[in-house]
């Protein structure tokens, strides 16, 4: 191999890093200005809207869980056990857009006994993007904590945050 071709096979290898380096930063530079996309669900803060006043919901609890649930969704069937275990300790209310006759029949087959809020809207009227989801509101109905529960840690999460809000007892 000559000088020369030492030479040209090095120009043709800086010019194909540089290359990859121009597209790297290219690459980034797009990304970092794609807006980050909108988070799902109440926004923490607002009133949640399950077509009801959530004061008659929520029995004098100075928090409630809501679990937005499908009949048809196998992580909300899954879940059930858990809103129940919940329960003991929270105030918990279910919410499905399923028809109420279908929906209670599905939670009576699975023995549970909870509260239950129904409304072919509700899912939209809360930008929940689909079950197993659950929001934490005070006893107003005012969101404290809200995300995906199809897991029970991410509900223990959902009422750490929750928790973390709330103003001390005096």
């Amino acid at each position: 191999m000559t000088a020369e071709w030492a030479v040209l096979l090095l120009l043709s290898l800086l010019a194909v890093l540089n290359s990859a380096a121009v597209i790297a930063l290219m690459r980034q530079r797009i990304s970092a200005e794609r807006p980050a996309p909108a988070p799902y669900g109440p926004t923490p803060g607002t009133g949640l809207d399950v077509g009801v006043p959530v004061e008659s919901l929520s029995a004098g609890a100075d928090r409630v869980l809501f679990g937005f649930i499908s009949p048809q969704c196998g992580h909300c069937r899954v879940m059930l056990a858990e809103f129940v275990r919940v329960s003991a300790r929270v105030r918990v209310v279910l919410v499905s857009a399923a028809d109420p006759a279908e929906m209670r029949a599905h939670l009576a087959a699975h023995d549970v006994d909870l509260p239950l809020v129904t409304g072919p809207g509700v899912f939209d009227a809360n930008d929940v993007p689909g079950p197993p989801y659950a929001v934490v509101t005070d006893g107003r109905g005012i969101v404290l904590a809200q995300g995906g529960a199809s897991r029970p840690e991410q509900l223990e999460e959902l009422l750490s945050r929750a928790d973390a809000l709330r103003p001390p007892a005096t």
